[in-house]
């Protein structure tokens, strides 16, 4: 069996569940949405159980958002009834229905919505063109979704606070590089020392073992005095920082930014597209 349900699409700078109707029509309707992951421009999109939308919960959404909307009825994620409304508007405007063609104040076909609505009806009935929105596999796993009443500005902040880390983690790494490169010269020394007593010349090998071999690479420090100092007094300062910041803004969680980032990228339904790993 596919999903059975509404879909609802709107924009708003604000959590969809904000609106007023999500708080007026008691806890049930509440309880039952499934938030999506947020859509560039502002685009949000509500996942309902069967049975529990209702029409004029859309004019509301409309007026509240003051942006178009729709919502698709979906029957077994095969056949989808879907509804739009571009604007709330004064009785008596001139409105026009994708679906029936009627021109004046146009209402609902079952007469059951007001005549100042502009409604616009499609029907989509080709199998196949609705995805099943089931599938866990199209969305990401929960610590990869943004919790509720979270910006877009923190999401960008926090990518950006863990880009920083992530370049700082570069460095890291090339200091260790470093740290290992370095000490690696210093037993190759070992061989030039040999080397050149072999070939008969003592003096030279006695400068280079007592003023090099050994020899700190900084006043007071060896590279692994370096790499320490570094850890404590930089890299692990900033690390606790970063996650501090996340647990206090996203509960903890980590590359929100990036994980957006994959799903308005990637194409659904895709078999080398899915926004999570097949258990």
């Amino acid at each position: 069996m596919g999903f059975s349900g509404h879909v609802v699409f709107a924009r708003s700078e604000r959590p969809l569940l904000e609106a007023p109707l999500f708080g007026s029509t008691g806890p049930g309707l509440r309880d039952d949405v499934h938030e999506w992951q947020p859509r560039p421009g502002g685009w949000q999109t509500l996942q309902l159980e069967q049975g529990i939308w209702e029409d004029d919960y859309l004019f509301a959404l409309v007026e509240w958002t003051d942006a178009p909307a729709c919502v698709a009825d979906v029957s077994d994620s095969s056949v989808a009834l879907v509804t739009g409304v571009l604007e709330v508007i004064a009785a008596g405007r001139m409105t026009q229905s994708l679906r029936s063609g009627c021109r004046g104040p146009c209402g609902d076909r079952t007469g059951s919505a007001p005549a100042d609505r502009a409604k616009f009806r499609t029907e989509v009935v080709e199998r196949g063109t609705v995805p099943d929105v089931t599938n866990h596999l199209q969305q990401p796993d929960a610590d990869h979704q943004r919790p509720k009443g979270v910006s877009d500005a923190t999401v960008e902040a926090l990518g950006a606070l863990s880009k920083a880390l992530e370049t700082t983690e570069r460095a890291r790494g090339a200091l260790y590089e470093f740290h290992q490169l370095t000490g690696t010269a210093d037993l190759i020394l070992d061989d030039a020392v040999r080397l050149l007593r072999e070939a008969g010349h003592a003096e030279q090998a006695k400068r280079v073992e007592e003023e090099i071999l050994g020899r700190n690479v900084i006043p007071g420090h060896w590279t692994f005095q370096m790499v320490e100092a570094y850890n404590s007094t930089y890299y692990r300062p900033f690390q606790t920082l970063e996650e501090d910041l996340r647990n206090q803004l996203v509960d903890g969680k980590d590359h929100l930014y990036e994980s957006e980032m994959k799903e308005a990228r990637r194409t659904r339904n895709h078999p080398d597209h899915t926004a999570r790993l097949q258990p």
